[in-house]
């Protein structure tokens, strides 16, 4: 596998500096300002191994929409069963893997159902990765010196619209402790909202296969403000209204500062005597990582404030931002199981 080739791929999926740059540290790997000052000539086998490994661990675990599954221990157990058995048939993403398609394949195909590539089993459990071609349409601006110059007065701003391809990598991971599975669909950070819709759709429909029924995602709704009134981790982001009908929308990701204790934030929460419901959170935490350089995972609840006036509000999705393991898969889902439960 070409050096070259192994790091585009990882730059391709991984946030530079809670991400990327501490899995290269992990490598033994000298880093710079960025992927790109960061390519060494050659890489040691020993190291490129490494590298492969946390590359299979961020397709499972990093940049991801999340949905959890609680099962009985019989439907736990069927799943293991089938998941142990389950080979991936051959296809582009098959022949590529770990790597994602080349541009030269990727041209040649269309959105389609996710591939199952490979089946990974490590001590914490057994995951199932599915690889896809996905599009979104984005909007970029055009440079003036793309018009014909008799043109380029005309306009104070171009914008065109384009159809973007993702090469994404989904998950099913189930873990030896527990009673859930997890769906881990790629989220890319500047993708829309709705980007993992179709492949949650279909991981859904892989547990309901799998189980002979069908299942629904948890609902953290609950969690939303329990991780606001818990001192646990960092708020750097909050949508709440008061008790006034107002909506506010606070964000706050500079300084490491949270928003809870953010001065501005206290006297208005004050003034309505702390009276407010929130409808949408994004808390961080700052894990062990490596030589003193953090991990840092955010988690995100993406609620709206109409929720607040429906009678069965639900958020079945968890939005988990750097991430590269799957502990950290485990980590979030004790920190939304202990918000709901008001630890």
């Amino acid at each position: 596998m070409d050096v070259k080739e192994l790091f585009h791929a990882l730059a391709d999926r991984m946030p530079w500096l809670h991400v990327g740059r501490l899995i290269l540290l992990d490598a033994g790997i000298q880093t710079s300002r960025g992927w790109d000052r960061s390519i060494p000539s050659e890489v040691s086998e020993e190291d490129k191994d490494k590298l492969i490994a946390h590359l299979q661990q961020h397709q499972v675990a990093g940049e991801k929409a999340l949905q959890f599954f609680r099962l009985s221990r019989q439907q736990k157990q069927a799943i293991e069963e089938v998941a142990s058995s389950r080979r991936a048939p051959a296809s582009a993403f098959k022949e590529a893997y770990p790597l994602p398609v080349s541009n030269s394949e990727m041209a040649k195909l269309e959105p389609d159902d996710p591939s199952m590539v490979t089946r990974l089993s490590t001590n914490q459990g057994i995951a199932l990765i599915f690889a896809s071609l996905r599009t979104f349409t984005e909007r970029i601006k055009v440079p003036s010196s793309d018009l014909k110059e008799s043109r380029r007065g005309e306009y104070e701003e171009v914008i065109g619209i384009r159809r973007r391809k993702v090469r994404a990598f989904d998950a099913l991971w189930i873990p030896r402790q527990g009673n859930y599975v997890c769906s881990a669909v790629d989220f890319p950070f500047d993708a829309p909202q709705d980007f993992p819709e179709s492949g949650q759709a279909y991981m859904r429909k892989q547990i309901s296969t799998m189980l002979g029924s069908v299942v629904e995602p948890t609902n953290f709704w609950k969690a939303v403000d329990g991780l606001y009134r818990s001192r646990d981790g960092r708020v750097v982001e909050l949508g709440f209204a008061t008790d006034n009908a107002g909506v506010k929308h606070l964000k706050s990701r500079s300084g490491g500062r949270c928003i809870r204790q953010d001065l501005y934030h206290r006297g208005g929460s004050a003034a309505v005597h702390d009276e407010i419901t929130p409808f949408r959170i994004s808390v961080q935490w700052d894990l062990a990582g490596v030589r003193d350089n953090p991990a840092r995972l955010e988690l995100a609840l993406h609620g709206v404030s109409r929720m607040l006036y429906e009678p069965k509000s639900h958020i079945g999705t968890a939005v988990l931002r750097g991430g590269f393991s799957s502990s950290h898969i485990a980590f979030v889902l004790e920190k939304l199981n202990s918000a709901i439960d008001g630890e």
